[in-house]
């Protein structure tokens, strides 16, 4: 992607499986492995991605609110079963995120489409039923 108020490049790089193994192992700091990405990039990129202005990590696995990954992890046939419950308002509330997107779920691309799904249905009053409150139950052990 290019930031059209300076048309400067980005680049998001999601390392994920093996890669990641690699990323961790390929330094004992962060700079260590900014240094490996980095390297990895000029190999396709040229010397100019030795020296970016700015580099962000996120690392998923190791952060204790992500458990994992950078998206959820959706098995076979959660989406047909489960998908229009998923995408239905409740009240006035509009629900929208990555893993509410219909295509590029998981990723920036899906999280625009789904939150430009959600505004355009506010915008046209689009609202669901508002159900009552289940009781909640208690067990007495």
């Amino acid at each position: 992607a290019t930031d059209q108020r300076s048309e400067r490049g980005i680049y998001v790089c999601l390392i994920t499986g093996k890669q990641y193994d690699q990323f961790v192992k390929s330094g004992e700091t962060n700079e260590e492995r900014i240094d490996a990405v980095l390297n990895e990039l000029s190999r396709t990129l040229g010397q100019e991605a030795l020296s970016p202005l700015t580099v962000d990590i996120g690392n998923w696995p190791v952060n204790p609110f992500v458990q994992g990954s950078y998206s959820s992890y959706w098995p076979p046939l959660a989406w047909t079963r489960f998908g229009s419950a998923l995408l239905r308002p409740e009240g006035v509330i509009q629900w929208c995120s990555t893993e509410h997107a219909l295509k590029w779920h998981g990723y920036f691309e899906g999280a625009i489409e789904s939150g430009m799904r959600a505004a355009k249905d506010v915008i046209e009053g689009n609202i669901g039923e508002l159900k009552e409150p289940e009781p909640h139950i208690t067990l007495d052990i």
